[in-house]
């Protein structure tokens, strides 16, 4: 058989499968049929799903369970799709200390905008509660210039800076 009866059999199948969910009235959802992201929402979306499973995967396991096999395993998101998006799992990595940095960031101004602290006891009180609270935060941050830096893009290094 050649690539185009397979790619005919693969859109037959695509218009039928379309044809069903129309006649009986079912929505469909995004995750059904795979299509490809296009659009900034539908890209975040993907990343975001893509960061959910290695958060689950890192809290569960640490840092060597975390590999692009094992997150395709827990999306709806094949292999060769992750790596349209981050080139290895450090790079998740990467993404995901920023975001939790982001957070601490803005619970750490919320804190002290509700605290009166002002002496140096009472503002290392302050950090040692925020940082208690993220613990991810942390144990991704030992992990940034022994690791993530090795094995991120240059690109993704210089943003997260």
């Amino acid at each position: 058989m050649s690539i185009i009866s397979y790619y005919k059999i693969i859109n037959t199948v695509s218009i039928i499968y379309k044809t069903l969910f129309l006649l009986y009235n079912v929505p469909m959802d995004e995750t059904e049929i795979f299509s490809r992201a296009r659009s900034e929402d539908q890209i975040s979306k993907r990343q975001d799903e893509i960061k959910k499973s290695c958060i689950e995967l890192f809290d569960s396991g640490g840092y060597t369970a975390v590999n692009i096999k094992s997150i395709s395993e827990m999306t709806s998101i094949t292999r060769s799709a992750i790596y349209t998006y981050y080139k290895t799992g450090d790079e998740i990595l990467l993404d995901i200390l920023t975001d939790e940095l982001k957070e601490w960031n803005l619970e750490l101004m919320r804190v002290s905008a509700k605290s009166k602290a002002s002496s140096p006891e009472q503002i290392a009180n302050l950090l040692t509660k925020t940082f208690a609270a993220k613990k991810r935060m942390l144990s991704l941050y030992t992990l940034l210039f022994t690791n993530l830096e090795q094995n991120c893009r240059l690109e993704k290094i210089a943003a997260f800076k």
